[in-house]
């Protein structure tokens, strides 16, 4: 792909920048209904503000929002994953995986998938080694009292 190659070269000349490869959690299918490209296992590099995350708005339009630029390695490669401030469509409801990277430091290996459920998908951010605990067959087996208090 000589020309590809050329074409890139006489941009990059120019001043023009290229971004790192974004790490694509979802895409859409032949139906335009987002698809998980599966669980990825990163490792977090660092995270930077940014002011101009693009934001889907419909029909392959985009606005420009204030996030949060993330930076991983995956399989030795820098991917980014852009987190808007706010969830799309209001001012005041912060972004939900905002919540969950801040329990994060660099360094950390993590995995974040997308996941769909009925019409809408969320993206699991989960931190390597916290899965949930095993019950082993000789653990003390637990009871737990269902009544209802007489004063409830």
């Amino acid at each position: 792909m000589k020309t590809t190659a050329k074409a890139i070269d006489s941009l990059k000349e120019k001043g023009v920048k290229f971004d790192a490869a974004r790490l694509e959690l979802a895409k859409k299918d032949e139906r335009g209904i987002p698809q998980s490209t599966g669980k990825h296992l990163v490792t977090i590099l660092r995270d930077e503000r940014k002011d101009d995350i693009r934001e889907y708005t419909g029909q392959s339009s985009f606005k420009e929002v204030v996030g949060i630029r993330y930076w991983f390695d995956e399989n030795g490669t820098e991917k980014y994953y852009d987190v808007p401030l706010f969830m799309k469509g209001t001012k005041d409801q912060p972004d939900y995986r905002l919540a969950k990277f801040s329990e994060l430091n660099e360094g950390d290996k993590i995995t974040l998938e997308y996941i769909r459920k009925g019409e809408r998908g969320f993206i699991d951010v989960k931190k390597v080694g916290e899965e949930l605990p095993t019950v082993n067959e000789s653990d003390e087996p637990v009871t737990i009292d269902r009544s209802i208090p007489e004063d409830f």
